[in-house]
């Protein structure tokens, strides 16, 4: 871990990525107008 920073920093980013994709879809599906706008609101920050 120590020798490979780089590659340890981007799963972990691709991890979260998902997770926040995986939590956004369903918040559009259970909730379209609110998920969609705190999506927008995701994108903006």
């Amino acid at each position: 871990m120590i020798g490979t920073p780089t590659n340890s920093s981007g799963l972990q980013a691709d991890y979260i990525s998902s997770i926040l994709l995986a939590v956004t879809m369903r918040l559009l599906k259970n909730l379209p107008t609110s998920g969609l706008r705190d999506y927008t609101t995701l994108r903006s920050a």
